[in-house]
Order: C-alpha cells, then structure tokens, then sequence
C-alpha cells in the first residue's frame, strides 16, 4: 500500500506485522512495525477519510481482525474490528477502503464479503458472495468487484 503524502509505503506480512516505509531518497527505510494481530497479515490499505479528513491506515489478518491505525498520531491503535461472529471458519484475505463513503470493504477466503461503516462502528453486511474462494478485490464509490475461483 503506497501512500503519496508521506513518500511511503506500508506492507503486510506472515510474521503478523505491518511495516511502515519511508522512501526518502530513495533508500526505503522502515519507520514503524505495526504488531498486534496474533496470524499473518494478508492486506493493508491507507487512505485519507473525505468527510473527516482524518487520515487511517487499515490492516486485517488471518485472525478475523481488522486494525485500524492513526498515521498522523505515530500510528496509534484507535480500534480493533472483529469478524468471529460468523461462526463458519474464515481468513480474511483482502480488504479496501473507500474514503468517500468511509466504508471498508472485507472479503475471506471461504467467500464472505463484509462491509463496515468506520463512522457508525457496524456493519452493514456480513454473508457468503460466491461458492469458492474470493481471489480479488476492488471497491470505490460503493462500487464492488470481487474475483472467485468459482
């Protein structure tokens, strides 16, 4: 996930922690490791919010969590969101948000596709979108596409 306004970068790994890039001259260089999620990372999104204009970086995790980080704060934790209530096992493999509407867009491996609200702390849809696994993901303006093995 690049982000223009720092000259960074930010990526996800198995080792269930996001690192934070600076690419000042050049020479990457890692400014913050993000730890908290307790499997792999699999995505990271960083966007400015338009209504708020508070800036977030969003990771989720094959532990059904997603972590929401403030940049402008040295990346302070402010909220931790939690997909377990689907009872059927689920990773969670790729995630987007969209900074008009303030949404996150989640998909899993097993086919759920959820949508949360960053404003109103919900969310809006939690349910199984194909019979096989979700292989991609995009989402802007309240507009998803979703790519499945199926």
């Amino acid at each position: 996930c690049i982000r223009d306004r720092y000259m960074g970068f930010a990526t996800t790994s198995e080792d269930q922690s996001v690192k934070v890039w600076s690419i000042q001259l050049r020479n990457p260089e890692c400014l913050k490791i993000l730890t908290g999620h307790k499997l792999a990372v699999t995505a990271v999104d960083w966007k400015v919010l338009s209504i708020q204009q508070k800036e977030i970086l969003v990771s989720c995790s094959d532990d059904q969590s997603l972590r929401i980080y403030e940049p402008q704060n040295d990346f302070a934790l402010i909220h931790v969101v939690n997909t377990s209530f689907v009872t059927d096992w689920h990773t969670l493999t790729y995630m987007k948000i969209d900074y008009v509407s303030e949404r996150i867009v989640i998909v899993s491996q097993n086919s759920y596709l959820f949508v949360y609200n960053i404003n109103e702390d919900k969310f809006y849809y939690a349910d199984k979108i194909h019979l096989g696994s979700i292989e991609g993901l995009d989402f802007f303006n309240s507009n998803i596409a979703t790519c499945s093995s199926d």
